[in-house]
Formats: C-alpha cells, sequence, structure tokens
C-alpha cells in the first residue's frame, strides 16, 4: 500500500518558489504495519477552513520530481502535528494513495481506471488495518465555555444511568441541556458529518477512529485540564468518536425520556447516534447503515453502492458500468439480495400492495433471535444466506431442511433440588442437560443424546460458557447453539426434535437436531411449516490474492414447503427458529425462497 511521509533529505532543492515541504511516497505492507494514519477529511474546505495550498508537494509516482499538493495546508499541518505527537511516520491519503485519473467511459478498460475501481471498493480495508485512523472536523471549538461543556458531555456528567434509562442527572440544568444540544447539532453540522464516504471511514475504522477538533491556542491551558479527555496534540481535541457517539447519545435519549421533542435532537442522533444504543436487539444493522447512506452525500452517485457493500461487509459486488443509473433503489435491493440478506416471503405477510408506493425494505426480515450474552447486533449482521443465485422462480440458496418432530417440554426438566448450591448455578445447568439427554434417549434421538452427553463430559465447568473469537468456527458454533438450547430450558420454552429432510424413498435419517419452540407453534398432528431450513458457512479469510470482505454466516428458520419438496423445496418464511443441529458429512441441498408479491 502507497503511504507519504516526510523525505530525509528535507533540504530538498525544489523548481518553484517559495520552497514546499515535501512528502515522499513509500509502500508499506498494510497486513503488517499498522503504524500509519488513515485520514478521514473533505476535499472541498469547510466554512471554517482556509484553502491555500502553498506550502506541501507530493513526490511524482516515477519518483522523478514533486508536484504541488492541491490538498488544504491546513489539513497537512493538523495532522502532521498529530503523527509528530504520536511518534507516526506514515500518513495514508486518498487523494494522493489512489489514483485518481480516470476517465468517463462506461466500458473502460484503461489499468488505471480499473485500479481506481478496486481501490474504491477495498478502501475501507486501509481504516480496518489502520491503529490511528483520524478524521479532521472543520468546525472550531473557539470559547472556553464551550470546551468545558463538551468535557462535561464526553464524560458523562450530565446524564445519569446507561443504555436502559438514560436521564438527565438531577445536577443538570434545563439551560445546560439546550446548550449542550446546541452545541453538539453545531459540530455534527460540519461538512464531515454529511459525506458518505466519511461515514464509511469512521464506521469501519471502529474504536480506533479520533476526531480532531481545532482550537486556537489561548484554549491549550483549558484543554490540560480534561487532558484525559482532549489528550495532548497542540491546538487539537482528540476524542474517541465511539465515545463521542456513546455520551451524545445517552445526552439525546435522556432529553427525549425528559420531553424535550425538537428536530434539533433527532437530526443529532441522525448524524452521531450510537446502533448498539439505538437499535433493537432483534434488529439488523444493515438496514439502519443503509438507511442512513442514502442521506449522506456523495459526488458520484454510484459510489454509494461501492460504500454500502464495504460497510455492510458484502464480497459480492456489482459492476456499475453495465447498471440501470436511473433507480439506485433496485440496484441496492439487487446488492442486498446477492450477498445472502433475509428476506421474508411469508405468505400474508409484508404485502401490503394498497400502499402507493410499497418500499422494498419492508420485506427484509427485522426480528432475529440473538443467543443471550452475545453482541446482538453483531449476530444479526451475520444472519444471512450462502452461495445466493437470483432466478425467475426466486432466490437460490443452499443449507439443510429439517423436518420436525416429537415436542419437549423443558418446564419438566427440573435440577435435583438436593444439589443445588447458589455459589454453583453451573451444576444446575448441568443437571438440566443430563435429564434432556436421558429425555432424547427415550425418545429414539440416542444420536443427539451422544453429541450433547460429549459435551457435558468435556466442558470445564468452572469457566463461562462463552466461545473464544479465536477458536474455529465451527466450534463457536457448536457452543453457541448449545447455550440457546440452554437458556430455552431456563425460561421453560419448548424444543422439538428435528431429522434432516430427505427423498421418502431413502432411508429415514437419523434425529440430529433439536430447535427452540419461540412461539405459540406447538400444535399437532404436525403440518406443512414443520421445517427447519439452516445453512452455516465460515467467513473466506484473506489470502495474498485477494481481500476478501466477509463474515461467517449462519441461518435458522422455520419455513412453509410449498408444492414438491423434491429435487428444489420452494420454501417460505415463517419465523426464526434457533436450535442446536449436527450435519457433519451430510452434503446441502439446493432450495428457493420465491419472490414476496411485494417484487
Amino acid at each position: 500500500m502507497e503511504v507519504l511521509c516526510p523525505p530525509s533529505d528535507a533540504g530538498l532543492r525544489l523548481d518553484w518558489s517559495p520552497p514546499r515541504v515535501p512528502l515522499k511516497r513509500h509502500w508499506i505492507n498494510a497486513r503488517k504495519e499498522k503504524r500509519f494514519v488513515a485520514l478521514s477529511y473533505t476535499w472541498k474546505e469547510s466554512k471554517h477552513e482556509h484553502k491555500t495550498h502553498e506550502r506541501y508537494a507530493v513526490q511524482a509516482r516515477d519518483k522523478t520530481r514533486y508536484f504541488p499538493c492541491k490538498v488544504r495546508d491546513c489539513v497537512f499541518e493538523r495532522i502532521l502535528k498529530y503523527m509528530r505527537v504520536h511518534d507516526i511516520f506514515y500518513l495514508w491519503i486518498d487523494r494522493y494513495c489512489i489514483a485518481q485519473r480516470a476517465c468517463k467511459a462506461h466500458h473502460c478498460k484503461h489499468k488505471k481506471c480499473a485500479t481506481k475501481r478496486k481501490a474504491l471498493h477495498a478502501s475501507d480495508l486501509v481504516y480496518r488495518n489502520s491503529r490511528f485512523p483520524v478524521a479532521l472536523l472543520g468546525r472550531q471549538m473557539k470559547q472556553e465555555q464551550h470546551m468545558r461543556l463538551l468535557a462535561k458531555i464526553l464524560g458523562g456528567r450530565l446524564v445519569d444511568g446507561g443504555i436502559d434509562g438514560a436521564r438527565l442527572s438531577r445536577k443538570t440544568s434545563w439551560e445546560e441541556v439546550q446548550g449542550a444540544l446546541t452545541l453538539l447539532d453545531d459540530i455534527t453540522s460540519d461538512k464531515w458529518w454529511t459525506r458518505a464516504w466519511m461515514f464509511q471511514e469512521n464506521y469501519r475504522s471502529g474504536t480506533k477512529m479520533t476526531l480532531l477538533i481545532h482550537h486556537p491556542p489561548d484554549l491549550e491551558s483549558t484543554k490540560g485540564e480534561f487532558a484525559d479527555v482532549f489528550g495532548y496534540v497542540p491546538g487539537e481535541l482528540s476524542i474517541q468518536s465511539t465515545s463521542f457517539f456513546k455520551h451524545t447519545t445517552l445526552l439525546c435519549q435522556a432529553a427525549l425520556a425528559a420531553g424535550l421533542e425538537s428536530d434539533m435532537v433527532h437530526r443529532i442522533l441522525h448524524a452521531a447516534g450510537r446502533y448498539s444504543m439505538l437499535l433493537h436487539e432483534s434488529e439488523s444493522m444493515t438496514s439502519r447503515i443503509i438507511a442512513d447512506l442514502q442521506f449522506k452525500e456523495v459526488t458520484v452517485e454510484s459510489d454509494i453502492l461501492a460504500i454500502i457493500a464495504n460497510c455492510c461487509t458484502y464480497p459480492v459486488r456489482l459492476d456499475v458500468k453495465s447498471l440501470d443509473k436511473e433507480d439506485l433503489s433496485v440496484n441496492i435491493l439487487a446488492l442486498r439480495l446477492l450477498n445472502g440478506e433475509v428476506f421474508n416471503n411469508g405468505r400474508g405477510r409484508n404485502q401490503d400492495l394498497t400502499q402507493p408506493k410499497p418500499t422494498t425494505e419492508s420485506f427484509f426480515f427485522p426480528q432475529f433471535e440473538a443467543p443471550p450474552k452475545h453482541r446482538r447486533l453483531t449476530y444479526n449482521k451475520n444472519c444471512r444466506f450462502d452461495a445466493v443465485y437470483l432466478t425467475n422462480a426466486g432466490v437460490k440458496t443452499t443449507g439443510h431442511l429439517w423436518k420436525l418432530g416429537k415436542l419437549i417440554h423443558t418446564d419438566e426438566l427440573l435440577p435435583d433440588p438436593l444439589r443445588l448450591k447458589p455459589s454453583e448455578p453451573t451444576l444446575v445447568t448441568r443437571d438440566r442437560l443430563k435429564q434432556l439427554v436421558n429425555v432424547l434417549k427415550d425418545n429414539d434421538a440416542q444420536f443427539l443424546a451422544r453429541k450433547i452427553d460429549h459435551f457435558i463430559r468435556y466442558n470445564d465447568w468452572n469457566l463461562p460458557l462463552r466461545p473464544l473469537t479465536t477458536s474455529k468456527f465451527s466450534h463457536r458454533w457448536v457452543l453457541t447453539m448449545i447455550q440457546e438450547v440452554i437458556a430455552a430450558m431456563k425460561d421453560g420454552k419448548v424444543l422439538r426434535l428435528g431429522r434432516l429432510y430427505d427423498s421418502p424413498t431413502n432411508a429415514t435419517p437419523q434425529i440430529s437436531a433439536l430447535f427452540i419452540c419461540n412461539h405459540d407453534d406447538h400444535r399437532e398432528p404436525f403440518g406443512p411449516s414443520d421445517y427447519v431450513f439452516t445453512s452455516l458457512r465460515p467467513k473466506t479469510v484473506d489470502d495474498k490474492q485477494r481481500n476478501y470482505n466477509d463474515l461467517d454466516r449462519h441461518v435458522s428458520i422455520q419455513v412453509e414447503v410449498a408444492g414438491p419438496a423434491d429435487p428444489l423445496p420452494r420454501l417460505y418464511f415463517k419465523q426464526w427458529m434457533p436450535g442446536s443441529c449436527f450435519f457433519s458429512g451430510c452434503p446441502r441441498r439446493k432450495v428457493v425462497f420465491p419472490w414476496p408479491d411485494i417484487l
């Protein structure tokens, strides 16, 4: 990856006057060398910045000369100060580290144009790999009282409570709340917050992104009082982006809870709301990301497709040259479906065709059920189909189809009261699982009983049931499914046995799955909706030839099977139905989810 750095021969003579500060080009392996700044800034200056560009020069790619920078002097001045404080030598800036020259031909095959297109689709990896992503906000902090107020906001001194119940502190006056919201509205109205590329850069940087807000020298001593919040960079407030989003969201939620309904509060939340605090635990971040991005500005409209793909971790990309430029929403819909986003085609659901303009967003599934003690929004984001093909009949994908069987009422599986010890809650869980094993054996589910018994015997019950992120996907998933079953048993939910569905001419497969009934659908005899479709696949790892943008995928949904179920079952979505299933050595089968009526 190409970066910029100050050359060792700083006294290099240039061919124009006055002399400019030269910035050399350098190549690094971003997989190994992560100590570089990935800069996030707006190409066009804000109303608070000077647009002069007279002090810096960049080395040409052939390294034979230097040419004047078109990036504003203030951009380089601010970021080089940050780099000096943190002892960083490399700077990645899109204007000069991505080849910008590209023709406007729709079917261009020029090498430079192809290189730029690939760079756009991989730009998020720069911010993900960098240890020091930095955003330059144009709006300045000029008043001491505003700096002190911002320190109060970021220190959480205006709000009591947390995500589940933020409320204004008793010591917080209404005037202070109004002033704090006005300050946040002013900060988030800066041009940086309106651009789609900046959204991607901040989102993909995660907890590493730092926001820089410029201030005059006379406020340096005031900033020193809050060094733990604002850092030590001269002339800059260094604020962790996730901290800014968190405390901004808490203050806005507390203001709304106190009865302050205003456009300003919702405007702030739209710009700097933290998804983990705003979204319900059953929702997917994908829909919110796409909705937010469509309100952001881009110079080239088709760039929004690359930005959505980068933010949503989509490995399948669209060829913009061959797309219909007139209807961006159709292109976004195709992008989501090709990358396996789960939609609800269930009969009678989300098919209100009486609306003047039914939205495609309405049929994407919004109610996932993540296991307890998981990062629920991350889990929901990973709920996607695998190996998707769009056909006239619907979305074709692969996975395993299960036929549901007998019911197990877990409220009858009570632990031995003689062994209950408050200090040893894991013994209660182990006793329940042992009773479940016995029930499975009584219901001709010996294979499944052996699998759970193996888990009981070899699990370390002195440790919490928590999968390690470094472990293999298969191990993480088995433990995750066991956790779901354990949680269901604690809640007294009904479980249902399942066996892989196959052609009636083949031998009946053994029972190897246990699914959780989260709703009141426990009727017998069984009907056409007594099937579950599952699909699991670990993410495609990076290799030296290609940077895969992918994630682990898992789907577990109760479906109705329409028409002949062999060789290509037509499935209709009913509800999310998690569980524990084992299918080692069993090949996947192709299925099709027909298009909903809205399409």
